[in-house]
């Protein structure tokens, strides 16, 4: 095998320049430690460490045309960081779900308390083992206080809604 392509760490923002990665941080250097030609670094724009966690739902949901979510994950929270609510996709839909092709993610939480909060957003899918990803921060909110997501996809001129599906959590 000459290259594969891995995904690359996910930072928020790093306080010091010398927290910066060193010279070693580069497809050459990953490629020669895997005893490869090359390792591509493929950017990541969300913390996908939830991925190895069990999904929270693992059934097809109608998302846009023929492209459903697969399975939904969470990464846990740690003190300062919040969580990220993880979509497997069935394909990669960056192309398809943009502010160009004017169609976007709806994500309402449905709180314990009763309240909702709003997390729509323009998915950016990374490919990890053949599988298609995009998540979403979910700053300002306790994913153990979450009951139930509704989410779909809608039309950002229009407002129509193509899907909408409600999914229990806890």
């Amino acid at each position: 095998m000459k290259s594969i392509s891995i995904p690359d760490y996910f930072f928020t923002h790093l306080k010091n320049y010398n927290d910066r990665y060193d010279r070693f941080h580069n497809e050459g250097s990953y490629g020669r430690y895997y005893g490869i030609s090359k390792a591509p670094l493929q950017k990541a724009a969300f913390d996908y460490s939830g991925i190895a966690y069990k999904p929270v739902y693992s059934k097809d949901v109608p998302l846009y045309e023929r492209d459903n979510i697969k399975s939904i994950f969470m990464s846990p929270q740690q003190p300062f960081i919040s969580g990220t609510l993880i979509l497997e996709i069935s394909n990669n839909i960056d192309g398809i779900l943009s502010r160009d092709g004017g169609v976007r993610i709806f994500l309402h939480i449905l709180k314990s308390d009763g309240s909702i909060v709003n997390k729509d957003f323009f998915p950016t899918t990374i490919e990890l083992n053949g599988r298609f990803y995009a998540g979403v921060d979910l700053s300002g909110v306790d994913i153990n206080d979450i009951n139930s997501l509704l989410i779909g996809t809608f039309n950002i001129h229009t407002r129509h809604r193509y899907t909408q599906t409600q999914i229990k959590i806890n």
